[in-house]
């Protein structure tokens, strides 16, 4: 049989276009997307009442195009990383990493609207469990916050998420019984000017008490605690929408009958993660100072010194969320994390005499043990 001469020239140029697609696929696959990039980007920078909502849309579009919510989750995460983030550009929520993982909990919370315990096991256990808060936030919310519903999704919340979802209960028990943020939200995201008739005022005395009651109902100290949290971050929230005076919040706790003190000293923590966070990450460390040391003339040591205590929480939240960034690595030598670690660690120190709770604030919300495995 006669040999065929361009038999081997076949399958060589078979081979060469073979070769060619491969690297071509892995070039459009490991490609970064732009224009996600950049829509990302823009979220990151939104004004902040509306960052929420700028990302869950960003979620439920690419969702439209794969539903699998855990790739959508793993793909987008990583641009909200504060490995590179303008830290000026933090939310009052927190890092955008924690506000991302909320948006993601209320999309959850919106397509396993009848199915609560499966729709939260998707979550994440990563940026503060921002997941876990924003699902409980919202799927309350979705079932008109009923006493029966609230019981069963707190008890049935998978153990590693106690913290998110007694925060959450937190937000939604504020949401209950002083003002629907997630109302408002919603009303925001679809450009509603309804949402001027719920404008925020001073809430009805003794509504306050109401949610802080529904707290108690939880049985761990921690998760009462996490759960008051919850509650005065509301506050917070609503004052910073408003007027950006703070003593108003302040204000509103003076109106609560049985939980005045509860709600002055965790609402000093939550200003102290918002307000001095804030001023550390803009890089005017005196101003900090200041506003924590004016803090503790207006309400006395005990309770002001919280506020350096919060400004130790937003840090760690900080060092957690740069976790999401693909370079990061947990080995504990990375030079670039040490450093960066080291760097916030040396905030604590403009707190002076009450650094000691800076750091406390940093050891208690360091739940991965970074702080451990990177300054032995």
């Amino acid at each position: 049989m006669a040999k065929n001469h361009y038999e081997p020239v076949l399958i060589m140029h078979l081979f060469i276009a073979f070769t060619l697609i491969i690297i071509l696929a892995t070039i459009t696959f490991t490609r970064p997307d732009i224009k996600l990039a950049d829509a990302m980007q823009k979220c990151n920078k939104e004004d902040l009442h509306t960052r929420v909502g700028c990302y869950k849309y960003i979620l439920e579009r690419e969702l439209k195009n794969n539903n699998n919510f855990t790739y959508v989750y793993k793909k987008l995460i990583p641009y909200t990383s504060s490995l590179n983030e303008n830290l000026t550009d933090l939310s009052f929520h927190g890092t955008n990493c924690h506000v991302f993982t909320h948006s993601a909990g209320k999309v959850l919370a919106s397509m396993y609207r009848d199915r609560p315990i499966e729709g939260i096991s998707l979550c994440a256990d990563n940026c503060f469990q921002g997941c876990a808060t924003g699902f409980v936030d919202y799927i309350l919310y979705l079932q008109n916050y009923s006493e029966e519903e609230t019981n069963k999704m707190l008890d049935l919340c998978p153990s590693k998420f106690s913290f998110g979802c007694a925060h959450g209960a937190g937000h939604s028990y504020f949401d209950k019984y002083v003002y629907n943020v997630n109302l408002v939200e919603d009303l925001l995201e679809n450009k509603d000017n309804n949402y001027l008739s719920h404008v925020y005022r001073s809430p009805e005395i003794g509504n306050l008490d109401l949610a802080f009651k529904g707290c108690d109902k939880l049985m761990k100290e921690d998760q009462v605690k996490s759960c008051y949290d919850g509650v005065t971050h509301r506050i917070y929230i609503v004052t910073h929408l408003t007027d950006h005076n703070l003593t108003t919040g302040m204000e509103w706790c003076n109106q609560s009958v049985d939980y005045k003190e509860k709600c002055i000293e965790r609402y000093a923590s939550v200003i102290g993660i918002m307000q001095a966070g804030q001023y550390i990450f803009s890089g005017n460390e005196k101003a900090f100072n200041d506003f924590c040391m004016d803090l503790i003339r207006t309400l006395g040591h005990g309770i002001g010194k919280k506020c350096f205590k919060g400004a130790g929480i937003m840090i760690m939240m900080v060092l957690n969320s740069m976790r999401v960034d693909p370079s990061f690595t947990d080995s504990g030598n990375n030079p670039v994390i040490t450093s960066t670690i080291k760097h916030f660690m040396s905030l604590c120190k403009q707190a002076k005499e009450y650094s000691e709770e800076c750091y406390e604030g940093m050891k208690q919300y360091d739940s991965t043990k970074l702080l451990e495995r990177y300054l032995k």
